[in-house]
């Protein structure tokens, strides 16, 4: 049975909506250089589910330049929050930076696109995070030599994440931070089963230990 209800939850989408996800960037071979940091949310081509990111938390040792450059769907400002929502084909945000010897934030995917899948999407959307040199001519600390992102997360037509770390070796890590929401469902039901059955349990070694008690004829007071 509760083999059954945990296959139950995860078929019905216990972990279907927002992710957050840690990133941190290991930027010590560039440490004192001037770049920019860039990130991107952009609908594929074709009917996208609405959905956005925000960008948390934003921590370095480097300094921002604080003058930001914003398209599309962005607002905000690094620290403490950018949002970028799906709404046109290029919605970015970037700034300039002068890099130290990390940098770290949270991303978080939200929105219908996760939360309820119309079902009728044709494409998805894309969350990408890069580093590029002063004038944009170079990314940096990348092997994506393609679109130059250190970054990646994809958005299926079902709400589905999957995350590519582009990252040059020992660089980059990008750890899934588990939404309190689902991981508390899961445990209450997990924690409901296991009580049922304690409880079950409990019966079967009460009954198999209670002799039975009768009630003789005899001993029953008469009536009159």
């Amino acid at each position: 049975m509760l083999r059954t209800l945990i296959v139950f939850l995860f078929a019905t989408g216990v972990q279907a909506g927002p992710i957050t996800y840690s990133v941190v960037v290991n930027t010590g071979s560039i440490s004192g250089q001037s770049g920019n940091v860039d990130f991107q949310f952009n609908p594929g081509c074709g009917l996208s589910d609405p959905a956005f990111v925000t960008i948390s938390a934003f921590s370095s040792n480097g300094t921002l330049a604080g003058t930001p450059a914003l398209a599309g769907g962005a607002t905000g400002t690094l620290p403490p929050l950018v949002t970028i929502h799906n709404t046109s084909g290029f919605n970015d945000y970037s700034d300039a930076f002068t890099f130290g010897s990390f940098l770290s934030f949270l991303v978080k995917l939200d929105g219908a696109a996760l939360t309820a899948p119309s079902g009728t999407a044709t494409a998805g959307s894309v969350f990408a995070f890069s580093l590029f040199n002063s004038d944009f001519s170079a990314a940096l600390l990348t092997t994506d030599t393609v679109n130059g992102v250190l970054v990646q997360a994809d958005v299926d037509t079902w709400g589905k994440v999957t995350i590519t770390n582009f990252g040059a070796p020992g660089t980059t890590s990008v750890t899934a931070l588990p939404e309190p929401d689902s991981a508390s469902l899961v445990m209450l039901a997990l924690a409901g089963v296991a009580l049922a059955r304690i409880q079950k349990f409990q019966a079967i070694i009460f009954r198999a230990t209670t002799p039975a008690t009768s009630v003789s004829r005899k001993s029953r007071p008469l009536k009159r």
